[in-house]
């Protein structure tokens, strides 16, 4: 009788455990790439060893954090898990969202502050006796600063190697 109970609690244990210990396994050969159908502007490309969707979307689309894009042209089971020898379609031409980062830096470029309060900034500047030429000695006297900085830090490396 024991040895029965214990045959039935070892086959309950063996049920549950198998699972736990083959789902990796299932789950990586589970995920795929399905290309959507070929069109206009866009190619199928191999993926190699090392490539991740952030590095591909650099390539291709010209900013990583645009890597999301690919789903437009695939269907991914799993986008965390690419392997080497599946296809992706990928964009031979581009637009970029409207939203984006970089079309987010065109609008950086307008100025940020007004004339009116560069002017004040300046009042109150000479107000306190700060002026252009001392700025430019302090801005001088930090770049030699970090010249002389740059330079130690070349001669250590220099030591080391050596």
């Amino acid at each position: 009788m024991k040895v029965m109970e214990y045959l039935l609690v070892l086959v309950i244990i063996f049920y549950l455990c198998i699972p736990l210990i083959l789902a990796p396994f299932t789950v990586g050969f589970a995920a795929t790439i399905t290309p959507n159908l070929v069109s206009e502007g866009a190619k199928l490309i191999t993926i190699k060893v090392g490539d991740t969707l952030w590095f591909l979307a650099g390539v291709y689309l010209k900013d990583p954090m645009l890597w999301g894009q690919f789903k437009k042209y695939n269907h991914f089971t799993d986008p965390d898990l690419i392997f080497p020898g599946e296809r992706l379609l990928v964009p031979t031409t581009f637009q970029m969202p409207v939203g984006s980062v970089r079309n987010m830096v065109d609008v950086l470029q307008e100025p940020v502050v007004s004339e009116e309060v560069v002017k004040e900034i300046q009042t109150k500047l000479i107000e306190a006796g700060v002026s252009l030429g001392s700025i430019n000695k302090m801005v001088s006297a930090f770049e030699a600063r970090v010249d002389s900085l740059g330079k130690l830090n070349s001669d250590l490396r220099d030591r080391i190697e050596a």
